[in-house]
């Protein structure tokens, strides 16, 4: 991380402001180092160059070299935040070891087989914004991406001129976002929990895509994205919408989140093979004029557009995500009338199909 990004990051616990102690640097960046509040003296390491702002839980489960850290700078960090605070962090949950293992093991399988930024990744980035936002809408601004998974979409809206961009995420897919996007120097990538965002009121625009319908309280984590935002400032949300297919999954969904990661990459070829060759039929039969018609009844041909492995990675994504909660546009329109949002519109993508989903976007 740059140096002044400890400028920038406010608290989880307190919003107060951050002291930094930094431990080793090079290009002009921190990293490895300490974030200690000044405030409440909570502390948060800088590992890989990467602000970990999480609860020590969380640090031990999610950030696979905490503990090499923590021996490392055994003395650094005490003398930094104290005996009694460095007991605090570097004290693991029961059973630690065995969920690590089964965590890292996830990632480091959806990351080996999907972690570059490709052309297509723009169009799919400009899709899923829709009538929403356009590019235009970037130019100059402070943007949050909450939940940026690997930066493929925080590398086009840098592309679309925005003047910062702050990635979050509580994954280490941090580590490829920095990867993919180290030659952009105002892009900032930060680990770090949507309900206890590490920043102020400072964002222009925020998006979350694909992100907090996995939730345990979705409604809680857009609420919280709208708190960052400055006056006049726009959120926008894209989840998944409840169709006649969601019982369907939901079965489905009790068996494949009990079988291995790896096996379930495989197993997600046959759905993806069945979209993939509905799309193939639908591109044919479009093409014949008097057949148009019937082309736009076949279903789920919004994913005529993406490639098999990409057909895949959705088919992935929906079948061992553990928590996937699913809207109707009344429950949505709930959550925008009980917001403090000064204006605000859904728009539908994909409407009337299954498979279909929501745009949520509004002002402050």
């Amino acid at each position: 991380m740059k140096p002044t990004l400890a400028q920038v990051l406010t608290c989880p616990a307190c919003q107060g402001r951050f002291r930094l102690k930094v431990f080793s640097s090079a290009d002009n960046e921190v990293k490895e180092g300490i974030l200690v509040c000044q405030g409440c003296s909570a502390a948060y390491p800088i590992i890989e160059a990467i602000p970990r702002m999480l609860e020590p839980e969380f640090l031990y489960l999610l950030v696979s070299g905490f503990e090499e850290f923590l021996k490392k700078y055994r003395q650094e960090l005490q003398a930094q935040v104290g005996s009694a605070a460095f007991k605090h962090i570097s004290q693991a949950p029961a059973d630690y070891r065995k969920k690590v293992k089964k965590i890292t093991a996830g990632f480091k399988y959806e990351w080996s087989k999907h972690s570059s930024i490709l052309p297509t990744h723009e169009n799919e980035f400009l899709h899923v914004l829709g009538d929403c936002l356009k590019k235009q809408d970037f130019a100059g601004k402070i943007v949050l991406d909450a939940g940026c998974g690997q930066g493929r979409f925080a590398y086009f809206a840098n592309k679309y001129g925005a003047s910062e961009i702050y990635c979050l995420d509580l994954s280490e897919a941090v580590v490829v976002a920095k990867k993919n996007l180290k030659d952009i120097p105002n892009i900032h990538i930060i680990q770090g929990d949507i309900y206890n965002l590490p920043f102020g009121r400072l964002f222009d625009i925020i998006y979350s895509i694909g992100v907090i319908h996995h939730l345990p309280d979705p409604e809680k984590g857009f609420h919280g994205l709208i708190d960052k935002l400055k006056k006049g400032g726009t959120v926008f949300v894209w989840v998944y919408g409840y169709s006649s297919v969601v019982p369907a999954l939901k079965a489905v969904r009790k068996i494949s989140l009990r079988l291995p990661i790896g096996l379930m990459w495989f197993l997600s070829t046959i759905p993806a093979a069945g979209l993939y060759l509905i799309n193939l039929f639908y591109r044919a039969i479009r093409k014949v004029g008097f057949l148009k018609a019937v082309a736009e009844r076949v279903p789920f041909n919004m994913y005529n557009d993406r490639t098999f492995h990409n057909t895949v990675t959705v088919s992935f994504d929906h079948l061992t995500t553990s928590i996937a909660n699913f809207y109707r546009k009344e429950e949505l329109e709930e959550w925008l009338k009980r917001s403090t949002l000064s204006e605000w519109r859904l728009s539908e993508r994909y409407p009337g199909r299954s498979g279909s989903s929501w745009r949520l976007l509004g002002k402050v």
